[in-house]
C-alpha cells in the first residue's frame, strides 16, 4: 500500500475522533438551556422576594404606628389613674368615686386622642374595693367624639365568657399589658380588638385600663395592597388569625382556636426564623410565596403572592426540557453505534488480549490488523508478548527468591517472640526462688554483713524481675494476647499508691515531688485500675530515673465528656536531662535506649515507654512528649473513663491524713462486760480483726470457723446476738442459720442473727431479711459501724455508762501516745488509710498485716490447688474471703482482682478464671516481699521481749497440756496472754506460732498434735 493511502486512512480515523469529540460538546451546549431556564427562574423568585420585603416593610410600619398609638394611649390612661386617685377617699366615699367617674369621662378622650383608630375607651375599678360596676365606659370615634354608656355588671357573667367581660379579665390573669385576641365586644355589637392592663398603685390593684379598636381598621390596612395577586395575613403572637384577605367576604368567627387548614399550611413560614426571605407553602389552595414580619406587639404579619403562574412556566419549560434530552438520547444512541463499531470494539479486543498477556497467557493470537492508529497499537503489542514472555519468567524467579526470605523473616520473629516469653517464664522461677530464699536470709539472719549482702541480693533480683515483666508484658502484646479487663476502682486508692511508691525513690535522689491533682475527679471509675496503674508507675519512675535535681510534677486532671463518662488526663513532668529532638522518634522503639553512653549506669530494658504506648493504644489513646533538651520533659496522656459513682476523691493528701487521725482519735463508747456475742467467720483475719476492735468493750466473745462449729456453739451457750458471715464453705451462712432454726438443742432460737458479707448491693437486706436474719452489716468493718449495731440489737440493760472520751482520756493515768501519720509504715501496694480505718489501731494494724503475711502462702497455694482439680465451688469461697481480707488491710488492688474472680467463678465462667487466676496469684504471693521489711521490723521488736530458754519453754508446753486436757479455753487465752511476753527461743518458734493458731481457732484436736510431738 502507498504512504498516500495509509495516510488517508490516518486521516479518516483521526476525523471519527474529532466528530466523536464534537458531538458531545454540542450536547453539553443543548445542556445549557434547562440551566439558563433556571436561573431566569431564580431572577425572578428573588425579584418577587425583593418586592414582598417593601410591601412587608411598609405594612409593618402601618401596623405598627397604629397599634403604637393605642398601647401609647392606654398607658397614658394608667398613669393619670395612679397620678389622681385618693384610694382611702374613693372608698369611703361612694359620692367622691362617682365624682371621681365623671372626671375620667371628660379627661379620657383627651388622652385618647393619640389612638385614631379607637372605638371604645374605659377604665373599669377592682370590682372587690369599688364595686362590680364601678368604672367608665365610653364609645365612639375621635373625630365624632365619645358617649358615656353603663359600666357591664361584672358579676352577671362568668370571668370565662370571652364576647362580655375578656377585655377585663385577660389582662388580670396575665399580669401585665396585653393585646386580646379578637372577639365580638356585646356592649358595642363590633368585631374589635383590645389593648388592655391592669392598673397598681403601691402594690394595691386598682383596676384595668384599655382602648377598643374596630377590627375594619385593621381590614383597611391589610387590603391596600399594591398588587391584586398579594394578600395579607395578620395573627397573633400565639398564631391565632386577626384577620385574614382571602377571607374579606366571609363571616368572621372570633376566638376560633381549632387549627384550620389555612393555618396548618402556615407552620412552615411561621417556624421561618428568617424574616427577610420568602419560602413557599400553600394558601387558598394555591402555591404562594410569603415573608413573615414581627410586629413590635409580637403580632405576626404574612404578606404573600400566587406563584402558580412560575409553576405552570416551569412545567412548560420542563416539558421542553424532556424533549431536549429525548432528541440528545437518540443521537447518544447513534454516537454510541459509531464508536462501537469503529473504536471501542477493536480497543475492547485489544484490551482483552493485553489483559491475557497481563495473566501470564503467552502465545495468544491478536487478530486485528489496520494501518490506523489502533492497528499500530496492535503490533505494538504483539512485539511486547514476545519481550513480556523473557520477563515473566524473570519476575516468577524473583518473586519465587522474594517469598523464601519473607518466610525465614516471619519464622524468625516468631522464634524471637517465642523465645522472649518463654525465657521469661523460665527466668522467672529461679529469680523467685532466688528472692525466696533471699527474704529468709533477711529474716532469719542477725548478721549485719550478710543482711547487707542479702538486701543487696533483693535490690537486683527486683530490677532484673522488672526487666522480665516488661520482657512479658512486650511479647504479649506482639503476640496479641494483651487484653483489657473493665472493673469498678478507687483512683483515690490507686494515686496514693503511686505516690508512696515513687516518693521513697524520690526522697532517695533528694527530689521533690509537686501533686496536682484536681480534687473533683470522681473517686469511682470502671477501667483496666491495673494497666492504668502501670503505665503511670512508669512514667513516674522514668522521671525519677531521668531527674539528677529539682523536681517531678505529677499532675491529674479531667473533663466531662457525657452525662456518665470523663476525660482522664494525665501527665508527669520533669527537671531532669531531656531528650534531644532527633531522638524522639526513638523514643517508642522495643529494646532500644536513647543516649546509651551517658544513661549506662540507669537500669531498664528500654521497653517501658513501648509498651505503656501500646496499652494506651489499646485505651484509644496515646502518650503524648514534650522535652527539651538539658531542661526536662513533660509526658501525658488522656483516656476515657466511665464514671460508676459522683462521690469526688477531694484533697487526696488531706483525705489520707484525716482517715489516719480519725482512727487514732477513735475510742470505744461501748461497753458491756455481761454481753455474750458469737462470731462465726471462715478467715481467721476477719476473726482476729473483730477481737481487736471489741477488746476494750468487755464483751465477752465467742470466734468458730465454720457453720458445724456454730451449730456446737449454740447447744452449749446462750448469747445475745450472733453474727455469721455469708460465704463459707461447707456450709454458707444462710444455710448455718436455717440449721440452727432446725437444731433442736439450740439456747440461742430468739436472738438476733446479724449476717456479716462483703457484697453491699442493692437488696442485699431484703435478701438476708427473707433468709431470717435480722440484719446485715458488711466487710471489712469499722469500729464505729460494728459498736452501732451492737447497741442496736443488745438489750439496753447490758450496756454501762461510758464517760465522755476527753474525760476518760484525763481520767487515764498513762494515756496512750498518739500514732502520727508519718510513724505509719509505707508499704507498696498498701492503702494505709484504708487498713487503719477497718482496724482502729495501730497495734490492730499490725498484728492484721502479720497475719495477711502468714497465710499468703498456704492460702495461695490452696487456691492454686482448688483450681487445679477442679473445684469451683471452694475456690469461689475462698477467693471471696480473700477479698474480704485484702480489703481489710488495705490491699485495694489484690481485693479488687478477687471480686472480679468470684464473679467469674459465680458463672462457672472456668475458662476465665484459669485465665486470671495466674495473675491474682501472681499479685498475692508478690505482698511476701512487699511486707517482708515491715514483718522484719516487727520480728526485731520482738527480739527485744524477755529471752525464755528451751527448757523453760518445754515446761510451759507442759503446762498446758493439762489446760487441752480439760478443754479450758479460757486457760489456753490466758497461757498465749502470758506466752506473748517472752521472746520465744528461735528453733521452737514454728511450734509456737502453730500452737497459737490453734489456740486462736479453739481446736484442741490440733493442739494435742502438736503438743505430742
Amino acid at each position: 500500500m502507498s504512504q498516500s493511502k495509509k495516510l488517508n486512512k490516518l486521516l479518516s480515523i483521526r476525523t471519527k475522533l474529532i466528530f466523536f469529540i464534537f458531538s458531545p460538546t454540542v450536547l453539553s451546549l443543548i445542556l445549557l438551556l434547562p440551566l439558563h431556564s433556571h436561573f431566569q427562574n431564580k431572577h425572578y423568585t428573588e425579584e418577587i422576594n425583593k418586592n414582598l420585603n417593601i410591601v412587608a416593610e411598609q405594612k409593618k410600619e402601618e401596623f405598627n404606628n397604629c397599634f403604637s398609638s393605642v398601647e401609647r394611649a392606654v398607658h397614658s390612661i394608667s398613669d393619670y389613674v395612679i397620678d389622681t386617685i385618693d384610694q382611702d377617699k374613693l372608698l369611703k366615699n361612694p359620692a367622691s368615686l362617682q365624682k371621681y367617674c365623671q372626671q375620667l369621662e371628660s379627661v379620657l378622650p383627651n388622652i385618647a386622642a393619640v389612638a385614631k383608630d379607637s372605638v371604645a375607651l374605659y377604665f373599669r375599678f377592682d370590682p372587690n374595693a369599688y364595686g362590680e360596676k364601678a368604672g367608665v365606659f365610653l364609645t365612639g370615634t375621635t373625630k365624632t367624639g365619645f358617649i358615656s354608656i353603663s359600666p357591664t355588671d361584672l358579676s352577671l357573667y362568668s370571668p370565662t365568657d370571652i364576647e362580655h367581660v375578656c377585655w377585663y379579665y385577660t389582662p388580670v390573669w396575665a399580669g401585665h399589658p396585653t393585646w386580646i385576641e379578637p372577639y365580638v365586644n356585646k356592649n358595642i355589637n363590633m368585631h374589635i380588638l383590645t389593648y388592655a392592663m391592669p392598673v397598681y398603685k403601691n402594690g394595691i390593684f386598682l383596676g384595668v385600663a384599655g382602648i377598643d379598636i374596630n377590627l375594619a381598621t385593621v381590614k383597611n390596612i391589610s387590603d391596600t395592597l399594591p398588587y391584586e395577586e398579594y394578600s395579607a395575613i395578620l395573627l397573633t403572637s400565639t398564631n391565632t388569625m386577626v384577620y385574614n384577605t382571602s377571607s374579606k367576604n366571609s363571616s368572621f368567627s372570633p376566638h376560633s382556636r381549632e387549627e384550620n387548614n389555612e393555618q396548618r399550611n402556615l407552620k412552615p413560614l411561621l417556624n421561618n426564623r428568617k424574616t427577610s426571605s420568602a419560602l413557599e407553602f400553600i394558601h387558598k389552595n394555591s402555591p404562594h410565596l410569603g415573608i413573615k414580619k414581627i410586629l413590635k406587639n409580637g403580632m405576626i404579619l404574612i404578606i404573600a403572592t400566587d406563584i402558580s403562574t412560575i409553576t405552570r412556566r416551569n412545567i412548560s419549560q420542563n416539558i421542553c426540557l424532556i424533549l431536549v434530552l429525548i432528541v440528545i438520547f437518540l443521537i447518544a444512541l447513534l454516537n454510541t453505534y459509531l464508536s462501537h463499531t469503529q473504536i471501542i470494539n477493536p480497543i475492547a479486543d485489544l484490551t482483552k488480549s493485553s489483559y491475557r498477556l497481563s495473566r501470564g497467557e503467552l502465545g495468544i493470537q491478536i487478530l486485528y490488523k489496520s494501518n490506523n492508529e489502533i492497528g499500530s497499537l496492535a503490533d505494538s503489542l504483539r512485539k511486547m508478548e514476545v519481550q513480556l514472555k523473557e520477563y515473566i519468567e524473570f519476575i516468577r524467579e524473583q518473586t519465587k527468591n522474594e517469598r523464601a526470605a519473607k518466610e525465614i523473616a516471619i519464622n524468625a520473629s516468631k522464634a524471637k517472640s517465642d523465645f522472649l516469653a518463654n525465657m521469661s517464664h523460665e527466668i522467672r522461677t529461679p529469680i523467685n526462688a532466688v528472692l525466696g530464699m533471699d527474704e529468709m536470709i533477711l529474716r532469719e539472719s542477725r548478721d549485719e554483713n550478710i543482711r547487707q549482702y542479702a538486701a543487696n541480693i533483693k535490690q537486683a533480683g527486683n530490677s532484673l524481675l522488672a526487666i522480665i515483666n516488661d520482657v512479658l508484658d512486650f511479647s504479649k502484646i506482639e503476640s496479641g494476647k494483651m487484653e483489657l479487663i473493665p472493673e469498678t476502682y478507687d483512683i483515690s486508692s490507686i494515686l496514693i499508691d503511686l505516690i508512696i511508691m515513687s516518693s521513697e525513690r524520690a526522697k532517695n535522689k533528694n527530689l521533690d515531688i509537686v501533686l496536682k491533682i484536681n480534687p473533683e475527679i470522681p473517686k469511682l471509675l470502671v477501667g483496666d485500675s491495673i494497666r492504668i496503674k502501670q503505665c503511670i508507675l512508669n512514667l513516674l519512675t522514668n522521671a525519677v530515673k531521668y531527674t539528677p535535681e529539682g523536681k517531678i510534677t505529677f499532675t491529674v486532671d479531667f473533663v466531662p465528656v457525657e452525662t456518665n463518662k470523663i476525660r482522664l488526663s494525665v501527665s508527669v513532668e520533669d527537671t531532669g536531662i531531656g531528650i534531644k529532638k532527633e531522638d524522639l522518634p526513638k523514643l517508642f522503639s522495643p529494646f532500644e535506649r536513647i543516649e546509651e553512653n551517658r544513661n549506662k549506669t540507669i537500669e531498664g530494658s528500654g521497653l517501658g515507654l513501648n509498651i505503656v504506648q501500646q496499652i494506651l493504644a489499646l485505651m484509644d489513646s496515646q502518650l503524648v512528649v514534650e522535652s527539651e533538651y538539658g531542661k526536662g520533659s513533660k509526658f501525658s496522656f488522656e483516656i476515657e473513663q466511665t464514671v460508676s459513682h459522683d462521690e469526688k476523691i477531694g484533697d487526696i493528701m488531706e483525705n489520707y491524713k484525716k482517715a489516719v487521725s480519725f482512727m487514732e482519735k477513735y475510742t470505744e463508747t461501748l461497753i458491756a462486760p455481761a454481753a455474750h456475742l458469737l462470731f462465726v467467720d471462715d478467715t481467721e483475719i476477719n476473726l482476729e480483726v473483730i477481737k481487736g476492735l471489741l477488746k476494750n468493750t468487755k464483751i465477752q466473745i465467742d470466734t468458730v470457723m465454720s457453720g458445724e462449729a456454730a451449730l456446737e456453739k449454740v447447744c452449749g451457750n446462750v448469747y445475745d446476738i450472733l453474727f455469721i458471715d455469708h460465704r463459707m464453705p461447707k456450709m454458707d451462712g444462710i444455710e448455718t442459720l436455717a440449721a440452727m432454726k432446725k437444731l433442736p438443742g439450740n439456747r440461742c432460737k430468739d436472738k438476733p442473727c446479724i449476717a456479716l458479707t462483703a457484697n453491699a448491693i442493692s437488696g442485699a437486706r431484703e435478701m438476708y431479711i427473707n433468709a431470717g436474719f435480722t440484719d446485715y452489716i458488711t466487710k471489712p468493718i469499722s469500729p464505729r459501724s460494728l459498736e452501732d449495731i451492737i447497741r442496736k440489737y443488745l438489750p439496753k440493760s447490758m450496756i454501762e455508762n461510758v464517760e465522755a472520751p476527753q474525760e476518760a482520756s484525763e481520767s487515764k493515768n498513762e494515756p496512750e501516745p498518739q500514732t502520727s501519720q508519718e510513724e505509719l509504715p509505707q508499704i507498696e501496694g498498701i492503702d494505709i488509710a484504708t487498713c487503719m480505718e477497718y482496724c482502729g489501731t495501730p497495734a490492730i494494724m499490725t498484728d492484721m498485716l502479720l497475719r495477711f503475711y502468714k497465710a499468703i502462702q498456704p492460702a495461695s497455694d490452696e487456691l492454686e490447688s482448688m483450681l487445679a482439680n477442679g473445684d469451683l465451688e471452694n475456690f469461689r469461697i475462698k477467693v471471696h474471703a480473700l477479698k474480704s481480707s485484702a480489703k481489710l488491710v488495705g490491699a485495694l488492688e489484690l481485693s479488687a482482682l478477687a471480686a472480679e474472680l468470684e464473679h467469674e467463678s459465680e458463672a462457672n465462667n472456668l475458662e476465665v478464671v484459669n485465665e486470671k487466676t495466674p495473675a491474682l496469684l501472681d499479685l498475692y504471693r508478690s505482698y511476701l516481699e512487699k511486707l517482708s521489711n515491715f514483718v522484719n521490723n516487727i520480728k526485731i521488736t520482738d527480739s527485744e521481749k524477755t529471752p525464755i530458754s528451751p527448757e523453760e519453754f518445754s515446761e510451759k508446753l507442759k503446762s498446758l497440756e493439762k489446760v487441752v486436757d480439760d478443754f479450758d479455753s479460757i486457760q489456753m487465752d490466758e497461757w498465749l496472754k502470758e506466752m506473748s511476753k517472752f521472746a520465744i527461743p528461735e528453733e521452737s518458734s514454728d511450734l509456737f506460732e502453730k500452737i497459737k493458731t490453734s489456740i486462736e481457732n479453739i481446736d484442741f484436736d490440733a493442739l494435742k498434735k502438736l503438743l505430742m510431738e
